[in-house]
């Protein structure tokens, strides 16, 4: 019996903006050497989009993090992400209530079943909650 080949999972953090104090931090999901990001546009077409791993434009790159590992072979994944982008479209991003950290937490518990750290959409959470 031959088992399936288990490869990582990752989450790339990025450092997004600086406020005062705080810093906003964003994430794409790394998969089979592909990096998945979601982010704004005005169409209501997907927002995903693909970039080489830690080196999302804009953004500078802070850590990856190990979430799990998936079964899915590289055409699998881009099946799935092909379906999946459709629940992520451009024109719904909001900086607090659907941005591309939610993206990563759908896309690798979805993967993993296995969720992304707390510490990743804090400053959303707090700004919900106001």
């Amino acid at each position: 019996m031959v088992l399936p080949t288990l490869l990582p999972v990752c989450c790339s953090v990025f450092e997004s903006f600086k406020f005062s104090f705080f810093i906003t931090l964003s994430i794409c999901c790394t998969v089979h050497g592909v990096e998945y990001a979601f982010g704004a546009h005005d169409y209501p077409t997907s927002g995903v989009f693909e970039v080489e791993p830690r080196q999302c434009p804009g953004f500078k790159f802070r850590k990856s993090i190990f979430i799990g590992t998936t079964s899915l072979d590289p055409l699998q994944v881009r099946e799935f992400m092909e379906c999946n982008s459709a629940r992520f479209k451009g024109d719904t991003y909001h900086l607090i209530v659907k941005n591309c950290n939610h993206f990563c937490k759908d896309i690798c518990y979805r993967l993993t079943g296995k969720h992304i750290p707390n510490w990743v959409n804090r400053l959303a959470r707090i700004g919900k909650s106001l």
